[in-house]
């Protein structure tokens, strides 16, 4: 059976590899906070996670303050088509990475982007919140950084929820290896949450109908494209041979007709997206009944 495939986003900076780092249990994946990767950008990682479950974490760059509230750029679309792809085998989990603080527009776009957009809110999603450790003082002992995480987020998880983000499933982590007590029992978290909350069987759409339809999402976010970047995209798309021309024109015409809902597009109409979906995901909160208060008491001691 083939590595069941994680898409883990966030926004430059805020630990992604990191976290990847902690799955592996080793160094592999670059660490920077001044590294920024055009949206949709990702780097797949093969991870096992122990009690026979391996997946393929795909390290994948979100929006960041250039373009969260901006058009998203014509090559970020192309990128989602080159990650949509790779998802032949279909996507079994979201990992949405944030750090601690405040929960910023820039956090909601990037939610909706990759769970209603591109997963159409069929997948599961979790959060990962880094940088722990500013839950307490500086001089908090590895216990005090553990009830004040624990703290943090009893105190902020209705925020999230009043934002329109849920969950099923989080973890407030430590991923500094300074912190050597933390870091551990963050890993063993994080990895839980992975093995614990993906789909055994991925989801997975017709893999033009995918791009489509997240396109047509990410529509509703991004307002102000123009002719030139149509030509733009026109152009990405059929680079390298990415896409053949008869797929490029129907995506083209249906981004037209986005932009322009009286003009006519000249392909064939696209089948709604929600009539072809398998209906066996339509209520997650059925297939993880109580994850969230499991996590909130598995890890203190």
């Amino acid at each position: 059976m083939s590595a069941r495939n994680v898409i883990l986003f966030g926004e430059a900076g805020v630990g992604k590899s990191s976290v990847v780092n902690m799955l592996l249990g080793e160094q592999r994946a670059q660490t920077s906070t001044s590294a920024r990767g055009c949206t949709f950008e990702s780097v797949p990682y093969d991870v096992d996670l122990g009690e026979g479950v391996s997946v393929r974490v795909y390290d994948t760059a979100g929006l960041d303050e250039s373009s969260a509230g901006a058009v998203i750029p014509e090559n970020a679309v192309a990128n989602l088509y080159d990650l949509l792809r790779r998802m032949k085998d279909g996507i079994s989990l979201l990992v949405f990475v944030t750090r601690l603080g405040r929960i910023t527009k820039r956090n909601q776009k990037n939610y909706r982007l990759f769970f209603e957009g591109v997963c159409q809110s069929r997948v599961p999603i979790v959060l990962v919140v880094t940088h722990g450790e500013n839950a307490c003082d500086d001089d908090a002992d590895a216990d005090d950084i553990g009830e004040g995480m624990d703290r943090w987020w009893d105190d902020n998880n209705q925020h999230f929820q009043s934002n329109g983000m849920t969950f099923h499933g989080h973890a407030v982590i430590v991923a500094k290896k300074c912190y050597q007590k933390e870091y551990e029992k963050s890993r063993e978290k994080v990895r839980y949450l992975v093995r614990s909350t993906h789909l055994p069987n991925p989801w997975k759409m017709d893999e033009l109908e995918w791009f489509l339809a997240s396109i047509k999402y990410i529509f509703s976010l991004f307002k102000g494209w123009t002719k030139s970047h149509i030509q733009m995209l026109r152009q990405t798309l059929s680079t390298d041979g990415r896409m053949v021309e008869s797929d490029t024109k129907i995506v083209v015409d249906e981004i037209v007709a986005e932009m322009d809902p009286p003009a006519a597009c000249t392909s064939n109409p696209i089948t709604p997206v929600r009539n072809r979906l398998d209906p066996q995901y339509t209520n997650l909160s059925e297939f993880f009944p109580s994850i969230n208060k499991q996590f909130t008491h598995l890890f203190k001691d």
